[in-house]
């Protein structure tokens, strides 16, 4: 999986305006799914061999966790 890992961040790297963002707007499940079975894009495809469905239901839980995005005026410094 870290060898896949890579080859998408050597993606990333090559084509840094394309892709989406981490905390975009989150997806339902079957399009997160798609994107990494057949990606858009220059992004590498993630096989079952390589990544399973319950690593990508763990990767898409852990996601969903994360924190939304932050309003500006949230940041009293910026309101200064």
């Amino acid at each position: 999986m870290l060898r896949a890992l890579l080859a998408c961040f050597r993606a990333r790297r090559a084509a840094p305006a394309t892709g989406t963002r981490p905390r975009s707007p989150r997806p339902p499940y079957l399009s997160f799914r798609q994107q990494l079975r057949n990606p858009a894009g220059d992004m590498p495809a993630y096989a079952e061999t390589v990544m399973s469905e319950k690593d990508l239901a763990d990767i898409y839980a852990f996601l969903q966790a994360l924190p939304g995005r932050c309003d500006l005026k949230d940041f009293t410094i910026l309101n200064d």
